[in-house]
C-alpha cells in the first residue's frame, strides 16, 4: 500500500508531535504533596450578597509529568477546609500546563559507559495556566473556571521543595462566582 504527498506529510506531523513525548530524554514525573494559606471570596450577582474567607486549611495532592524539557501537564486534587482540618469543604480536580523557561523539568544528564551524573538547577521557576473545577459542601453546588499559577522549586536530595501561588476565578449556578488564591508550600517526589 503506498502514501500520497499528503498521508505522508501528515505522519511526518504527527511524528514531530508524538516522538518527543516517546523518547525518555526529557520525561520527568514527580508526586506533589503541598499544604498552604487561601483567600476564598464568592458573589450572587442576583441577589447581590457576597462573603470572603481566609485562612490555613487549603491543601493539594498532585502529579505532574514532564514533556518537551520545559513543560509539565499538572493533574490534581485540592481540598479547601475553612477550619484547618474541618468546617466547611471545597473538594475538586484540577488541571494544568506548567512551563519552565529557564530550567528542564527533570534537569541534565550525562551518560558513558562508565560515568554516570546528573545536574539539577538550584532554582527552577515556572508559570502555569490550569482549569478549575470545585464542589463545594455546604451548598452542594459546583463551580469550575480557570486559573493561573506561579511557582518555584529546589532541590533536597532526592526530592524538591516547592513553593506555588495561583489564582483561579470560577463561575457557578443562579449567577455566583467565585476566585481563590493559595499560596502552597510543599515537597515533590521525582521518579
Amino acid at each position: 500500500m503506498s502514501m500520497n504527498h499528503g498521508q505522508r506529510l501528515k505522519l511526518l506531523i504527527f511524528g514531530c508531535l508524538l516522538g518527543p513525548l516517546l523518547t525518555n530524554t526529557a520525561l520527568a514525573s514527580k508526586v506533589d504533596l503541598d499544604a498552604g494559606v487561601y483567600n476564598f471570596s464568592a458573589k450572587n450577582t442576583r441577589t447581590n450578597t457576597s462573603q470572603s474567607l481566609s485562612g490555613l486549611g487549603s491543601y493539594r495532592l498532585g502529579y505532574r509529568y514532564g514533556f518537551f524539557d520545559h513543560y509539565e501537564l499538572d493533574l490534581g486534587y485540592s481540598l479547601l477546609a475553612t477550619k484547618t482540618f474541618s468546617g466547611d469543604l471545597s473538594f475538586g480536580v484540577d488541571l494544568g500546563l506548567n512551563f519552565f523557561p529557564f530550567s528542564y523539568t527533570k534537569g541534565i544528564e550525562i551518560k558513558t559507559k562508565s560515568v554516570s551524573s546528573s545536574y539539577q538547577e538550584h532554582w527552577k521557576p515556572f508559570i502555569g495556566i490550569r482549569f478549575n473545577q470545585r464542589n463545594f459542601q455546604s451548598i452542594s453546588s459546583q463551580y469550575a473556571g480557570a486559573g493561573i499559577q506561579i511557582g518555584i522549586e529546589h532541590p533536597f536530595q532526592n526530592y524538591f521543595l516547592t513553593t506555588k501561588l495561583r489564582y483561579f476565578s470560577l463561575l457557578g449556578p443562579n449567577n455566583s462566582n467565585a476566585s481563590q488564591v493559595d499560596w502552597f508550600f510543599g515537597v515533590s517526589f521525582q521518579f
